[in-house]
């Protein structure tokens, strides 16, 4: 398990030294708003990958159809690698299309000459963004710090803009958005890193050579 939310806002209070409950610049909705926007960005950028078994219905022998929120999570992003046959060594995935999204209607169409065997086990694997609350997070802890850069970068620039429009010494709305600009500066640094990371597919469709699995 990770980080929960209530943990990232102390310690992003703690960079924004914004500590005192008594007189706190950034509510807790607002601080969780720029943590969910950061850790939105973390997850498109470098996602969580898990799979679910799908097993192969009569007529759907080349289609698998994914229902949401049974199949695949509320967090779903995309496709990631079919594996089938199960548990080979190495393992064995085959070339398939995406159709369709969370949102619509959500399948894989597998790309083999040969069929998938009715009532067989698929295993899809997939990318998931992460889910953080308040409870509950599961966001790995080293990428911890690069939501709570993300979160400092939007809470000055988002405050950098609202002093603009109010009666405050000369500079204030300027030290805050050069403080913005540093904040920025590190978390798109660290978000590049993490997609370079990333960029490294974790498998390659391979196939066994066998006549059911050779490609199109």
């Amino acid at each position: 398990m990770g980080a929960t939310q209530a943990a990232l806002r102390a310690s992003l209070r703690q960079d924004l030294r914004d500590e005192d409950s008594a007189a706190y610049i950034w509510t807790d909705a607002v601080l969780n708003r720029h943590l969910q926007h950061a850790i939105t960005a973390i997850g498109e950028t470098c996602p969580k990958i898990a799979y679910a078994a799908k097993v192969v219905a009569a007529g759907a022998t080349y289609r698998l159809a994914l229902t949401p929120g049974t199949d695949v999570p509320t967090s779903f992003l995309w496709l990631e690698a079919i594996e089938y046959p199960l548990d080979e060594s190495p393992q064995v995935f085959l070339p398939f299309r995406q159709e369709g999204s969370y949102e619509g209607s959500l399948a894989a169409y597998i790309l083999t000459r040969s069929a998938l065997l009715v009532a067989s086990t698929v295993r899809v694997w997939y990318a998931a963004k992460y889910v953080v609350s308040d409870g509950a997070g599961d966001m790995p802890v080293d990428l911890d710090r690069l939501a709570i850069d993300g979160a400092v970068s939007f809470a000055l620039t988002d405050q950098s803009i609202d002093e603009i429009a109010k009666l405050t010494p000369k500079y204030s709305s300027v030290n805050y958005r050069a403080a913005a600009d540093a904040a920025t500066a590190r978390w798109t640094a660290g978000l590049a890193a993490q997609a370079h990371r990333a960029s490294a597919p974790l498998w390659r469709p391979s196939w066994t050579g066998q006549p059911d699995l050779t490609p199109i």
